[in-house]
């Protein structure tokens, strides 16, 4: 019994740790949807920080592609060292100025072993940084959020968006799983430059029994 306590201990600590690579990555789109039928591909640049942790931003690369399904709707997916997530957005309201939509978020993320023996626990940190960051080869990290996105157009070429995040992230590993409720903020800016368009954008996230909060500071390009 005191060994299943231990595990699902150290599995509570992963998931706070990895939802550090998922919920809180950046959307680098915003309210209004991509036109429909075209087809919008990006990739980022995000730098990733736990406030309550010693160390630097560690880079993490993203790529990511949506497209327009009608006037009030598009679809989106994107993949990189985090793993992968999937999302939709749903126009709510729009009169040129402002843009409200909501768009549910599905991130996915596993790792496997980084070295050492194959006990939880066992193996080299996560450079991301230290809290829980050992894995072994059987785990999954499961975050879900129903985004709500806000558009104010400061000009022809200029769109700042606004986001709220409430959330839950679900962590599994060998048979012992634990989920945490979160909250998170974020702000970008939509530059466009012609045919492409520059996307940076800042996410604050605070998990239910974490200290400090989780930091995402990232450029987007689209085109």
């Amino acid at each position: 019994m005191k060994k299943q306590i231990a595990k699902l201990t150290s599995v509570i600590a992963v998931a706070l740790s990895l939802l550090f690579t998922t919920a809180c990555m950046g959307t680098y789109h915003t309210a209004q949807p991509v036109a429909e039928g075209e087809t919008e591909m990006g990739f980022a640049v995000e730098m990733l920080k736990h406030t309550d942790e010693d160390g630097a931003f560690v880079p993490h690369p993203r790529i990511q592609v949506r497209r327009g399904v009608n006037e009030e709707m598009d679809i989106g997916f994107s993949a990189g060292s985090h793993g992968v997530a999937g999302s939709a957005n749903f126009l709510l309201s729009d009169d040129g100025q402002t843009a409200i939509s909501i768009s549910p978020y599905l991130g996915l993320s596993t790792n496997r072993h980084f070295g050492g023996d194959d006990s939880f626990g066992g193996g080299v940190a996560d450079p991301t940084f230290q809290v829980g960051g050992f894995f072994s080869e059987n785990y999954m990290l499961l975050s879900v959020t129903p985004m709500v996105l806000l558009d104010l157009t400061v000009a022809d070429d200029t769109t700042i968006t606004f986001g709220g995040k409430p959330g839950l992230v679900y962590a599994r590993e060998d048979g012992f799983g634990s989920s945490q409720l979160m909250i998170g903020l974020s702000g970008g800016v939509k530059f466009d430059l012609g045919n492409w368009h520059l996307f940076p954008e800042f996410n604050a996230v605070k998990v239910e029994d974490m200290d400090g909060l989780l930091l995402t500071v990232g450029l987007g390009v689209g085109f």
